[in-house]
């Protein structure tokens, strides 16, 4: 009798160590991405909210389209362009994945996420009725040191990743555009 209920006990423990097993795996695939793929993989038409913040300048402003689809500024400071939503989402878009670097950060401050450079974040109308939006989000840290990249992180997920030089249009061309700021991005067209 006794070694039939410690057989059951020894059963029920291994069979719910399979499954957390089997949830932290999925938790630690949730998130995870190919090399060159796109960091912001939504169309435009979707994205119904779109947030910027530029920590260094201590600027932040929201934008957000109407019944009629056309963006409006809900929040800025003075001087915020009211129609540079589309430009960020496009800005966004175009940044790639390149690879993970840590998976589980015990200092942020050393990749400049602790407080980044810049935060996007956006509402993404959900594909299916019935589904809830979709949250996602990009903080843009320092560049990296050997590589042409920038660390971040994506989607709130812990992990350090690495994406493309593409995110400097954010920190320094239509990022800074957005607030009425000069873009720190040399004009290739301009002559001296």
């Amino acid at each position: 009798m006794k070694l039939g209920k410690l057989i059951a006990g020894f059963l029920l423990v291994g069979v719910l160590v399979f499954f957390a097993l089997r949830e932290l795996k999925q938790d630690q695939q949730q998130g995870k991405r190919r090399a060159e793929e796109q960091v912001f993989p939504y169309a435009s038409s979707k994205v119904v909210v779109i947030a910027l913040t530029l920590s260094e300048e201590g600027k932040h402003a929201v934008w957000a389209r109407d019944p009629a689809g056309q963006w409006r500024l809900k929040e800025g400071p003075e001087g915020t362009n009211a129609a540079v939503a589309p430009e960020l989402v496009g800005a966004w878009s175009r940044v790639r994945f390149k690879e993970v670097v840590e998976e589980q950060p015990a200092d942020l401050e050393r990749y400049g996420l602790k407080l980044p450079l810049a935060t996007l974040t956006a509402t993404v109308k959900p594909t299916e009725p019935g589904d809830a939006p979709v949250e996602a989000a990009l903080y843009i840290g320092n560049p990296a040191e050997t590589k042409p990249a920038f660390y971040a992180k994506v989607d709130g997920f812990e992990r350090v990743v690495l994406v493309g030089v593409d995110v400097t249009d954010i920190l320094g061309g239509i990022g800074r555009q957005a607030f009425g700021l000069e873009s720190t991005i040399p004009d290739p067209n301009h002559r001296e």
